[in-house]
């Protein structure tokens, strides 16, 4: 049953949707500004992406957000060479995580056996 908004004076609270467990768009930002904060939430499609890959996205609007808050006459090449910086960080760092696995499961590999086979 849809509940009305309740009014008090100065102020009107409403309900949010809530979620459902299903994505309505493959990926959408939300923004809330508060008079100390912005709160946000991401909705995304796990068939198309990983909470890894959103993970670095939010991570990737922070630093964008933080920049812009600190320096707002940043050119949009410097925020982008920022983000393509940050981005190559994290690149770098997933390739290096994978080849420690790869080298890891080597090594196990090569073990012998406890038994003396």
């Amino acid at each position: 049953i849809p509940m009305p908004a309740l009014e008090l004076p100065g102020l009107t609270l409403s309900l949010l949707d809530v979620d459902h467990g299903i994505a309505r768009y493959d990926l959408r930002l939300g923004l809330i500004e508060g008079p100390d904060e912005l709160s946000g939430s991401i909705e995304y499609n796990s068939d198309l992406f990983d909470a890894a890959t959103i993970a670095h996205l939010a991570t990737l609007f922070a630093t964008l957000l933080t920049l812009v808050a600190a320096r707002p006459q940043t050119s949009l090449d410097e925020l982008k060479a920022t983000l393509n910086e940050a981005h190559a960080r994290y690149q770098a760092s997933k390739q290096q995580a994978l080849k420690n696995t790869v080298m890891q499961k080597l090594k196990q590999s090569r073990r012998p056996s406890a038994r003396g086979n």
